[in-house]
């Protein structure tokens, strides 16, 4: 590596791109507000409430709106983030815990926020859930403190560092790749603390390393450990060797993340470029703060994120003060297709279906053991 000895002196500074940003004019605000804050919100992501949500967001969006999620979509000139400005939000009244069973719709009187976060979604993809990042199709990121010290959405007190969202679920097959291709966050209530949302394009990170470097990350040299909550789910442990970064320096596909133990080198080589990508990544990022009339779109394929630690604050019924929604969002659901689900667009990969092929096989093992 040799762009990246004074990194530290530019690192976590660098503005959001000018070409990224999207900010809605008062007029377009309340035309969007009026639009979808009227439409039932379907929790499940059932095929007629996205439909509808696509037929209300051609008619309400921008047209510069509709241009970039439709590039997005495509993947050919793809942004690396997009930052929404002026969106409309809505006066909310406590945020949910879902441990307790609540639902957005609890604390605030319309399904506007959710809604939007669908539609940004739809227009650039297909929007899903994964069931234990929640239960409906829209997940509510709200801190809590008995996850506090998570690497997850709900926690607070530690740092989760940059990442690819379920990097280890990435797969050079498509028909099998169960990670996201971008996520959408929409800021619903704001913490005062101001917990800042990091991103980092890929493409200038790499544009830092050596080619040496390069070719070391492109090397199946690396094990990615399993996130959590799709271990507790009966996920394996880790993925087999695979390389971190895939694809051209212009269009990367990249599978890493920087939170504790979730990598392992195999070599002092792959250790050492890991660790060059990781002080570029931080060299080449910038921050936003994700608050109410707010939003951002994460390209999940060459776009790092994360959130800094922060002092998480609750109001007088216990309820925290920050919220965000988010959903993922894919190209195709095909390898989805996989997990039993729980709605339409809301996915088990703890039930994996099992075909007809593998049953009849599965039943002639069994019977050729003597069982059942």
């Amino acid at each position: 590596m040799n762009n990246t000895e004074n990194y530290e002196e530019n690192a976590l500074h660098s503005p959001l791109k000018r070409e990224n940003i999207i900010t809605l004019t008062n007029e377009e605000k309340e035309l969007i507000r009026e639009t979808l804050g009227a439409i039932h919100y379907d929790p499940e992501g059932g095929k007629e409430y996205i439909m509808e949500i696509r037929r209300a967001a051609y008619m309400c969006f921008p047209e510069r709106l509709i241009t970039a999620l439709e590039e997005q979509k495509a993947g050919l000139h793809p942004h690396s983030y997009l930052y929404f400005e002026n969106l409309p939000y809505e006066d909310v009244e406590g945020s949910p815990e879902e441990s307790k069973g609540e639902t957005g719709l609890d604390y605030k009187c319309t399904p506007l926020s959710e809604n939007i976060t669908v539609a940004l979604g739809a227009l650039s993809g297909e929007p899903y859930s994964i069931i234990f990042e929640g239960k409906e199709i829209v997940n509510n990121l709200v801190p809590s403190s008995h996850m506090k010290q998570t690497y997850t959405g709900n926690g607070y007190d530690v740092e989760l560092s940059f990442h690819i969202e379920n990097a280890a679920q990435k797969d050079g097959n498509l028909d099998k790749d169960t990670s996201p291709g971008a996520l959408v966050l929409v800021g619903v209530r704001h913490d005062e603390s101001c917990p800042k949302t990091r991103i980092a394009d890929g493409r200038d990170a790499l544009a830092l390393l050596s080619d040496e470097d390069k070719e070391t990350l492109r090397k199946a040299d690396f094990r990615i450990k399993v996130p959590m909550r799709w271990r507790a789910a009966g996920a394996r442990e880790m993925t087999d060797r695979v390389p971190i970064l895939t694809g051209t320096d212009e269009n990367p596909d990249i599978r890493v993340a920087f939170y504790p133990d979730m990598v392992l080198s195999v070599n002092e080589r792959a250790q050492e470029a890991f660790e060059h990508l990781k002080q570029a990544v931080d060299a080449v990022s910038c921050w936003v703060d994700i608050a109410p009339g707010t939003g951002v779109m994460v390209n999940n394929r060459m776009t790092l994120h994360s959130r800094d630690r922060f002092e998480a604050h609750f109001d007088a019924q216990g309820k925290a003060e920050r919220w965000i929604q988010r959903v993922f969002v894919k190209n195709s659901l095909q390898a989805l297709a996989q997990f039993e689900q729980s709605g339409e667009r809301v996915f088990d990969p703890s039930h994996p279906k099992i075909s007809y092929a593998e049953r009849i096989a599965q039943e002639s093992r069994h019977e050729s053991y003597g069982i059942g």
